[in-house]
């Protein structure tokens, strides 16, 4: 019932071309110019490694990606696989703005 509300509230689009060419670009990478020095971005910018002590509560891994979520998604969505957690397994994931400091946790 919830996701039906919810998709009643999106706009209607007449053809899917002009939906393609309405909708902002959604992020597909990492940007590697957006990263704290704790993460190693990987060859292919999809994959990113901490590379920090963990110490400190500077020794803060974060990473943005190459585009910001899109202003017209009502609902966005994204996947993240965590393949190692660490000795002390803390692992924040989130949003932040583009300026954030990434030198901090997200939120």
């Amino acid at each position: 019932m919830w996701r039906h509300n919810i998709l009643t509230q999106l706009p209607e689009r007449s053809t899917a071309d002009e939906a393609e060419s309405q909708e902002d670009p959604r992020p597909f990478e990492l940007n590697t110019n957006a990263s704290s020095s704790f993460v190693e971005v990987g060859k292919d910018r999809l994959t990113a490694k901490y590379s920090g002590a963990g110490q400190h509560g500077t020794d803060v891994g974060a990473i943005q990606t190459s585009l910001p979520v899109p202003r017209q998604s009502f609902i966005y969505y994204f996947e993240v696989t965590v393949q190692d957690k660490g000795d002390k397994g803390r692992i924040t994931l989130g949003f932040t703005v583009k300026d954030s400091k990434l030198s901090c946790q997200p939120g």
